[in-house]
């Protein structure tokens, strides 16, 4: 194979690679190939005019001026190995004496590619997959009931939300999962800081599906209903957990295995029934509050979706879906069956969440509701400092969420 060969299977190779997979995995999977470096990789595309570097159209016109590379480093202010690396080669990089070598790798990456293109055909054809048996997949969307147009719009141009119309994550999780474990659960994945009171419910729909008396109430508190807790009571059961939690963050302890906590909502049967004929008038949400000592698999039993309300001042609310498949992500292309695999593999090793898709930025406490986020989207994306500084105090960070290490 002579060097016009190879730069000819070079030119076949990247095209046929762009349209499978990224530029950066394009490059790493010629430079394993041919057993050169990536930068090596990147000079050969751009001598072939595949790619170009930040500076190569300067460079290659001052070039043609006549400017050496010293003189070209000089005048753009950039050090000689950048004008290198982004410079085309200029003289014959084939070794002739070693025609075997290119010849073989050009071999190994055709094997390559073939590989790769079945694998992503593969997945493209799976486009329906159920959830494990003993798993149970959640979407979790923040809602604030009163998210009207123009704060709509605005979440959707500064939130960084993808495909979704407010910020979403969808996790998969153990059918043993409590809803105490849940609480923390979506706590980390909103990236709330547990400062505030919060609940679980029913919709009104579902609350009267099951729920038609006075009578069938009573039967049901204490089994299936909480009859709430003073304000003082939910601070004394928060402080026993945070004893185990590490100051709240330490919610790895809280969501994974057997909660370590017997009885933390002082819920006992006999406090909900008293509570329950008491006489005092329950408003519609705190009929349907939920005992969060029930496990997610009794939960949705009940109903396909509940609602988990948090803060009750700023008016968040967390929708919260199951769903017995992964159709609707991988036809929208947002994660592969590998990556399914894998999540679906550390939710059950760990008896715990595992992430699946994430859409939007993360939250902060204390925000000031709907108009206060789509307010502090706006400044983060519009570089207000003084806000970036207060939202990383809170643990706030723009970076994609790792799906393999994120809870």
């Amino acid at each position: 194979m002579n060097q016009e060969e190879f730069y000819k299977e070079v030119r076949e190779q990247y095209t046929a690679l762009k349209g499978l997979v990224s530029e950066t995995e394009t490059v790493q999977i010629l430079s394993d190939s041919l057993e050169v470096s990536r930068g090596k990789v990147k000079k050969l595309l751009i001598t072939l005019g595949l790619v170009k570097g930040k500076y190569t159209d300067q460079i290659i016109e001052l070039r043609g001026k006549g400017m050496s590379l010293d003189e070209i480093s000089q005048t753009l202010g950039l050090s000689k190995g950048t004008v290198t690396n982004n410079a085309p080669y200029e003289k014959s990089i084939y070794n002739t004496d070693e025609p075997d070598r290119y010849a073989k790798a050009m071999r190994e990456l055709r094997q390559r590619r073939k590989a790769l293109r079945e694998k992503i055909v593969k997945e493209r054809r799976t486009k329906t997959m159920n959830v494990s048996d003993g798993l149970l997949r959640l979407r979790m969307e923040l809602s604030f009931w009163d998210l009207y147009g123009d704060v709509k719009a605005s979440f959707k141009k500064h939130g960084n939300l993808k495909v979704c119309d407010t910020i979403t994550r969808d996790v998969v999780v153990p059918t043993t999962m409590t809803l105490c474990q849940l609480h923390f659960v979506i706590q980390k994945s909103f990236n709330w800081l547990w400062y505030h009171m919060h609940d679980f419910c029913l919709f009104d729909e579902d609350y009267e599906k099951i729920v038609r008396n006075k009578a069938e109430y009573k039967e049901k508190a204490g089994v299936l209903f909480s009859a709430g807790v003073e304000e003082n009571e939910e601070y004394e059961r928060d402080m026993r957990i945070e004893e185990i939690g590490d100051e709240g963050r330490g919610y790895k302890k809280l969501y994974n295995g057997k909660f370590p906590l017997e009885d933390p909502y002082y819920e006992e049967y006999e406090v909900c029934q008293k509570a329950a004929m008491s006489g005092r008038k329950f408003s519609p949400i705190e009929k349907g509050q939920l005992l969060e000592r029930l496990s997610i698999s009794e939960v949705f039993a009940l109903a396909d979706k509940i609602v988990y309300n948090y803060d009750y001042g700023d008016g968040n609310s967390v929708i919260i879906t199951a769903k017995k498949d992964y159709d609707d992500l991988l036809e929208a292309d947002l994660i592969s069956v590998g990556e399914i695999e894998q999540q679906e593999g550390i939710a059950k090793a760990n008896q715990g969440p595992a992430l699946l898709f994430a859409d939007g930025y993360d939250c902060v406490e204390d925000v000031g509701g709907a108009d206060g986020l789509a307010e502090f989207f706006e400044g983060i994306k519009t570089g207000d400092e003084d806000l970036k500084e207060w939202a990383r105090d809170l643990g706030w960070s723009p970076r994609k969420k790792n799906l393999k290490t994120f809870f």
